[in-house]
C-alpha cells in the first residue's frame, strides 16, 4: 500500500518537554499506541522496552509511544516501577483525531513522516516482527547496489 500522511502532533512528554512529529523527520519511526489500562498493551511493554534498547543509538530510528491514560499522572511512577525508558508522549486528543480506535495500535512511519504499516492489536513477537519491519524500511530507503563477481 501507498504510505498516507498522518498528522502532525506537538505532545508533552513524561518529562514536560514537548516534542513534536516533525522533529523526527528524516528518521523511520515507530509510534506505539497504549494506555496502562489496556492489558494487552501492558503484557507487549516489556518487548517494546527491549526495541527501544536496540535502537537507542541508531540516529536513523525513534521509538515513541503514546499513552492515553486518563490520569497521565499515575503513567511516571507506573513506568519507573516497572523499569521502562522508553518515550512516553501524552495524548491530547490526538489518537482520537487520527482515528486510534484499537490498543495497543502501533504505527511505522517512513523518513517523510507517512504511515507504512499499522500493526493493531498485541505483538507476541514484538521484537523480532518490528525489528525486521524497521530493517526493511531502512533497506527500502537505501539504493540498490549491486556486486561485481569477476569471472
Amino acid at each position: 500500500a501507498a504510505p498516507v500522511p498522518v498528522a502532525a502532533f506537538n505532545l508533552r512528554a513524561l518529562e514536560g518537554k514537548p516534542v513534536t512529529l516533525d522533529s523526527r523527520k528524516g528518521k523511520i519511526v515507530v509510534i506505539n499506541f497504549w494506555g496502562i489500562w489496556c492489558g494487552w498493551c501492558v503484557k507487549e511493554l516489556p518487548d517494546l522496552q527491549k526495541l527501544h534498547e536496540k535502537y537507542a543509538a541508531d540516529p536513523d530510528v525513534a521509538i515513541l509511544t503514546i499513552d492515553n491514560d486518563q490520569n497521565p499522572s499515575d503513567v511516571p511512577p507506573w513506568m519507573k516501577q516497572r523499569g521502562f525508558t522508553f518515550p512516553v508522549l501524552l495524548d491530547d486528543g490526538y489518537v482520537t483525531k487520527e482515528g486510534v480506535h484499537a490498543f495497543p495500535t502501533t504505527w511505522f512511519l517512513d523518513r517523510e513522516g507517512r504511515k507504512v504499516f499499522e500493526k493493531v492489536g498485541w505483538s507476541e513477537k514484538l521484537l523480532e516482527e518490528f525489528s525486521w519491519r524497521v530493517e526493511a524500511m531502512r533497506g527500502a530507503a537505501e539504493p540498490r547496489r549491486t556486486a561485481f563477481v569477476p569471472f
